[in-house]
């Protein structure tokens, strides 16, 4: 019998349809070792991963695998042990099969596995492109306040701007030949390297465009903690790396937010509690207080609600309370610079930054230092109309409104909104438009007027006149938020409506108690997200 290098060796993938280069390509891993052991991805996996349902079920496809002679086990990969370390202290493998250096959590991986007696091994091959495309998952994980940068210029580096240059496009490009620098290539400029040692590198994603990158690869590594990417990889071992990165990441910025999110549900319950103020937890949140009596696992904000009455008084001591610290109390008007994002009021943490896209489409006219910091939503519960007329009227006039401040965002893309009829396409197109050409303070001081058009009003409901303009149309009966009740999240009692059941049911949150489907499981203020009309 042939010895082999390796006792147990690991390898992961979808295997949604065993090709001919996928088996040759298990043949080469087992090669290496006695045994053979295939992490295959979950169905529900599959389904965050691809935003579908795999064509053949997780059962098939092991089925499949597991008829294979060069396949010794299969084993199931879902959230908790698709990254590398996770799968070795379950498996107990002495080898690993990568299909793709993925940057930071490679060079993590690849250390950590080496001091506990195990190697990895690349697969990847002297080609790139594929479909689906695991540099693309990577490019798209990529936070949009840092820059892309392309290292070499040669056929790669004409490969990326023909297949991705459009979408993410570089910032520049650098290049060890010296004759080079200083030019430019297909409109983008070429720098020395050197330019990278004086850079944030934190703020940096670097793509190797070249064929030979191991050097590349080296040299970066000399300047410091760099996140890059080659664009030689094997696909089918590649897009299963590229996901374990993007969860870990993923898994890390939910537990500082989720950290952070207590923090303000806690220091706002104080100050409400101090003034004798009611506010409701709402919507993902109080859904997380009744389901898992903390926050949806997923989910990256916190919403509460108030009355206007309320909401009024506690603006009195918004300069008592918040003024200097840890705490910073922004009312939609008050971004700086001449900014709109939308109509929330927030409560922001100060002390520490967590990046994210909370203010992504003001942050780069912002003033005050608020972006990249977690904040919790605040909702205005105004007096709705019982005129359903009226009501309705109003409520347009507000989204309306909403749309021309829209034109005082630091930018639009349109090209969010593809999903939305062509009436709704057309009327953000033209008011942000029109927008643009009004002052902001108009623009909110018509707002407010609108908003509180039934304050002197009897009515027997209230809408949340600040929220996601798809919802200004609801409208909550008053005694379903009464006086409240108290829920606990993570051990901490916080407010609740009265009737916080009917509600949710009210609110359109049907059959609240269980879970969505897997590809709904996933933050929304972490990675690009449409704009909210």
């Amino acid at each position: 019998m042939e010895n082999k290098r390796y006792r147990t060796g690991y390898a992961c993938g979808t295997f949604e349809q065993l090709s001919r280069e996928n088996i040759r390509l298990l043949k080469a891993c087992r090669a290496h070792c006695e045994k053979l052991v295939v992490g295959l991805v979950s169905d529900d996996l599959f389904l965050r991963m691809e935003n579908r349902r795999a064509e053949v079920a997780f059962k098939e496809r092991r089925e499949v695998l597991e008829a294979l002679r060069y396949v010794d086990e299969v084993v199931e990969i879902g959230w908790d042990n698709i990254c590398k370390q996770d799968s070795a202290r379950q498996i107990g493998y002495d080898v690993c099969f990568a299909g793709v250096e993925y940057g930071r959590l490679y060079e993590q991986d690849r250390i950590c596995l080496k001091e506990n007696g195990a190697d990895m091994i690349l697969m990847a091959p002297e080609s790139m492109g594929s479909d689906p495309d695991p540099l693309e998952d990577a490019l798209e994980n990529v936070h949009f306040d840092r820059q892309i940068i392309l290292f070499g210029t040669g056929r790669y580096f004409d490969a990326y701007m023909e297949r991705y240059g459009e979408k993410y496009p570089p910032e520049y490009a650098v290049d060890n030949s010296q004759e080079k620098w200083g030019t430019r290539r297909r409109g983008v400029s070429i720098k020395a390297p050197d330019v990278l040692k004086e850079a944030d590198l934190k703020k940096k994603f670097i793509v190797l465009c070249c064929k030979d990158y191991f050097p590349v690869a080296e040299q970066l590594r000399r300047m410091g903690d760099v996140d890059y990417r080659p664009m030689c990889y094997e696909p089918e071992f590649a897009r299963t790396d590229e996901y374990a990165v993007i969860l870990k990441e993923e898994r890390e910025y939910l537990g500082k937010s989720h950290e952070i999110l207590l923090k303000l549900l806690k220091e706002f319950d104080r100050v409400c509690r101090k003034y004798e103020l009611k506010y409701y937890l709402i919507c993902g949140s109080l859904i997380g207080a009744v389901r898992h009596h903390a926050f949806i696992p997923w989910d990256d904000d916190v919403d509460v609600a108030m009355t206007r009455e309320d909401f009024d008084a506690l603006k009195t001591h918004v300069d008592q309370e918040w003024k200097e610290g840890d705490f910073k109390f922004l009312d939609y008007d008050q971004m700086g610079n001449g900014v709109f994002l939308d109509f929330m009021t927030r409560l922001v943490y100060m002390r520490e930054e967590v990046p994210n896209n909370i203010f992504k489409k003001a942050s780069s006219k912002m003033t005050n230092g608020v972006p990249d910091h977690v904040s919790m939503d605040i909702y205005v519960l105004d007096k709705a109309s019982d005129n359903e007329t009226k009501h309705k009227i109003i409520t347009t006039l507000i989204r309306g409104v909403y749309g021309l401040g829209m034109g005082h965002r630091a930018f639009i893309d349109y090209g969010t909104y593809k999903n939305e009829s062509m009436a709704t396409r057309f009327i953000i197109n033209v008011t942000s438009r029109a927008g643009k050409l009004l002052p902001l303070s108009w623009i909110c001081r018509m707002y407010e007027k609108l908003r509180r058009w039934n304050s002197k009003e009897e009515c027997a409901c209230y809408y949340e006149s600040n929220g996601w303009t798809k919802c200004f149309h609801m409208k909550f009966p008053k005694e379903l938020f009464g006086e409240g009740t108290y829920l606990e999240v993570c051990g901490t009692p916080i407010m609740a409506p009265a009737k916080y059941e009917d509600f949710l049911e009210t609110h359109g949150y049907h059959n609240f108690m269980s879970f969505p489907p897997a590809n709904i499981r996933k933050p929304t203020h972490s990675v690009k997200s449409p704009d909210i009309m």
